[in-house]
């Protein structure tokens, strides 16, 4: 590739086969010295819904794009039985890695590039391959999309057009699958990556006023200025095409109702409920009673009679609103999220790309309104997490702070005009960029305080993910051994959350006779066709008096308290065996709990 730099030998020159082997060098690394993991159970429960293991698969996944969804059916119906959804996300973490590091090399040059690409490998192998979670995926793969963008507009040749739309097409591709993986997580990258797009055609429209018309030049800055322009909008294009085809997927037939549903339901178990004594009278007129509170309090929502969209909205409306503009919440703001983010690995590396393009970068107007604008960006989203709830959140923060450190970095490399890094055999960014590197590296690796859930094949942590992982599959391969009964799972009972790992298979049909009561997944299309295959239409109501519907429930006392307050009074439960250590009770009223007694 031919980078439009006199300095071949400092800027840009690293093979991209030493980039990639670099990458999976260090993904082998931690392959095998760690314990991969999902970081939270959603990619599981996702997994659950194309694999086969519920009886029925379903491209609705609710968080990622329903193309995303009939993509991995697809794979799933291969003869060969794979863990398809981890492999194909690890191969777009090792992708988008390999797209950052080769364009950190094109911005840093050769020495200090592949020093801060190594760093950052370590730092994202370990966040986005260890502990694996589809939001930090959706986050990466956009930041990488923009990153490589950037890069191509600032730095490529006009004579290498061939390669530049490869590799525009290839930014394009990352940034429209990081928002079909997490809309949001990606939307909000872009967002923060926008200083660097700002800065780049600040720069060119710079370039293009000081450049001479006889020179031949200015017509070639004012087409790439319009050439960017036109690659972002085009990305945004699609983004929004695909954004639009899984919303138009939940607009008719079964589903038609859910977004609202789970919109209404994250507001109040995400971010908070409102207090039951203090607006008793209001929610007893929406019909919600204390055992209704409770249940719903603790994720056991299944009665689409009482829990419906319209009653979960007005709950919602009873909580104070937020108040922003706050000084005390302000003030709460910038002490607790500074002390937690020193506590969060990955801020050290965002300091360290902080700290390279303050001392290793030129500046000026350009640089320091860019710099403004990121700052004043990442504050003001993140303020808005605070407020609502959802702050020092790994998977969010990761993403966050990758795409504002790797705006900090394209500043630092695209603020060199062509030719004024002469090859060094050592400088002062050389070596500020290795103490940092190194240092930033020893702190994550021995800081205590830092390395609380390295996950070391062997360690403790470890040992304890195989143990649970293990006791639920054993606890869910009795229920599914017995297919004429229909298993109703309180949550935090028996559970499919930890139970197959990154690199398991789940058997097809395991559970294909077990609903749970609550979570995210609560009447997505595989929990309907379970439903439909038994003959429920309200889980609540429909597991009395039903001979081949049983309760797997570790505070049965709740539920029949709601049961015979909403229900029928003289419902009762009685234990018919157990699963693990948590009881199975069949319901039934009065009369038929004495015939069941005799």
């Amino acid at each position: 590739m031919n980078i439009n730099h006199s300095d071949e030998h400092d800027r840009g020159q690293v093979s991209l086969r030493l980039i990639l082997l670099l990458t999976l060098a260090i993904a082998a690394l931690f392959l095998i010295l760690c314990f991969p993991t999902f970081e939270t159970s959603d990619d599981a429960t996702i997994i659950r819904m194309v694999d086969g293991s519920k009886g029925s698969t379903d491209p609705h996944l609710i968080y990622q794009n329903v193309i995303l969804g009939c993509f991995y059916i697809l794979l799933y119906k291969l003869p060969l039985r794979l863990p398809w959804y981890s492999l194909f996300q690890i191969l777009m973490i090792l992708i988008s890695m390999s797209v950052l590091a080769w364009c950190i090399t094109v911005l840093l040059g050769r020495r200090k590039g592949i020093i801060m690409a190594v760093m950052t490998d370590l730092f994202l192998g370990y966040e986005c391959i260890v502990q694996i979670q589809y939001t930090k995926t959706a986050g990466l793969a956009a930041c990488a999309g923009m990153m490589l963008i950037l890069c191509c507009g600032r730095f490529m040749d006009r004579k290498a057009r061939s390669r530049k739309a490869i590799l525009y097409g290839t930014g394009i591709g990352l940034i429209v699958y990081g928002s079909m993986l997490r809309f949001a997580q990606a939307a909000v990258c872009v967002a923060l990556m926008g200083g660097g797009a700002l800065y780049l055609l600040l720069h060119l429209a710079s370039e293009k006023r000081k450049t001479s018309p006889d020179q031949g030049q200015d017509i070639g800055t004012r087409n790439r200025i319009i050439r960017l322009n036109g690659v972002l909008f085009a990305a945004l294009v699609i983004v929004l095409l695909c954004f639009e085809i899984d919303s138009f997927s939940y607009r008719f037939g079964r589903l038609s109702g859910f977004k609202r549903f789970d919109a209404a339901r994250i507001e109040l178990l995400d971010h908070g409920m409102p207090d039951y004594d203090e607006n008793e009278g209001e929610l007893k007129a929406m019909g919600i009673r204390r055992s209704a509170y409770r249940l719903l309090k603790g994720w056991t929502f299944a009665d689409p009679d009482v829990f419906t969209a319209g009653v979960l909205e007005q709950i919602a409306s009873l909580k104070e609103p937020v108040d922003y503009v706050n000084r005390d919440r302000i003030r709460e703001f910038v002490s607790e999220v500074a002390a937690g983010m020193l506590r969060r690995r990955f801020f050290w590396l965002f300091l360290a790309t902080l700290l390279i393009w303050l001392f290793a970068g030129r500046h000026d107007r350009k640089d320091l309104l860019c710099a403004l604008y990121g700052a004043a960006a990442f504050s003001a989203m993140y303020y808005y997490l605070y407020c609502n709830g959802r702050y020092l959140v790994n998977r969010v923060d990761v993403p966050m702070l990758l795409s504002l450190g790797m705006t900090f970095l394209f500043m630092t490399g695209a603020s060199y005009p062509s030719g004024t890094q002469p090859e060094r055999h050592f400088s002062k960014s050389d070596l500020l960029t290795g103490t940092c590197a190194f240092a930033m590296i020893l702190i994550v690796m021995l800081s205590p305080s830092l390395r609380p859930d390295l996950q070391l094949r062997g360690g403790e942590r470890a040992s304890m993910f195989r143990t649970y992982a293990e006791r639920s599959r054993q606890l869910l391969r009795q229920a599914s051994d017995d297919p004429e009964h229909l298993y109703l799972a309180k949550l935090y009972t028996i559970s499919d959350d930890y139970a197959f790992g990154v690199f398991d298979t789940a058997p097809v049909n395991c559970l294909a006779n077990i609903l749970w009561l609550g979570g995210w997944s609560y009447r997505t299309g595989c929990y309907l066709n379970i439903m439909e295959r038994y003959g429920i239409t309200n889980p609540m109501r429909d597991m009395i008096d039903a001979e081949d519907v049983l309760l797997v429930d570790h505070q049965v006392d709740r539920t029949l308290r709601y049961l015979r307050s909403y229900v029928q009074k003289d419902v009762d439960a009685s234990e018919v065996s157990t699963i693990g250590d948590f009881p199975v009770y069949r319901v039934t009223t009065g009369n038929r709990a004495e015939d069941h007694n005799e």
